[in-house]
């Protein structure tokens, strides 16, 4: 006589089983989000970074004044409102104006930041435009004082100041970004 064995799971294996990932998604979930967030901030702040590395670079290389200006969404023209969250525009000065003016080169834009983040300066040092010397130093750091920096905030939308970042620019033109706990603008 041959014997039938029935194989599967019981409903109590699988009521633990799934009582084990529930536990375990209620971990992980709000640890994944913490993750996802860090390096959104991340991301953004070494996008801003970037653009003021390029532009310190290009004004050496190209022994001409090359700014950075905060931009509206969708144009490449600076704006004046210091909300550099609109995104940014890495463009030769060659009028030395600090305004983008027809036939200057773009080398360089950066569409909005998404998702509700703050970039500013809070101290206004300097406001809509950072300009690099061929020298690579800021025109506004130099103008401020040898011992000065600007200090960009860039915030998440909960105003989490445990996830903010600040890039500092220094007057030789060096920016650097760090963790900040300091309050949001």
């Amino acid at each position: 006589m041959k014997m039938n064995s029935q194989r599967g799971f019981t409903i109590i294996e699988l009521m633990v089983t799934l009582a084990v990932f529930a536990v375990m998604a209620t971990v992980a979930v709000p640890a994944f989000v913490g993750f996802v967030e860090r390096n959104r901030t991340v991301s953004i702040g070494n996008s801003f970074l970037n653009a003021l590395t390029v532009a310190r670079s290009e004004a050496i290389k190209r022994n001409a004044r090359v700014a950075v200006c905060g931009k509206p969404a969708a144009q490449a023209a600076c704006n004046a409102t210091g909300n550099w969250e609109d995104g940014w525009t890495v463009f030769v000065d060659t009028d030395r104006d600090n305004t983008l003016d027809a036939g200057e080169q773009i080398i360089l834009v950066r569409d909005g930041i998404p998702g509700g983040f703050t970039l500013r300066e809070p101290s206004a040092t300097y406001g809509d435009v950072i300009s690099y010397q061929s020298t690579g130093e800021t025109v506004q750091g130099l103008a401020a004082g040898i011992g000065s920096q600007a200090i960009f905030r860039l915030c998440r939308p909960d105003n989490d100041t445990n996830l903010s970042r600040s890039i500092n620019i220094r007057a030789t033109g060096r920016a650097v970004i760090t963790e900040t706990t300091a309050a949001c603008p």
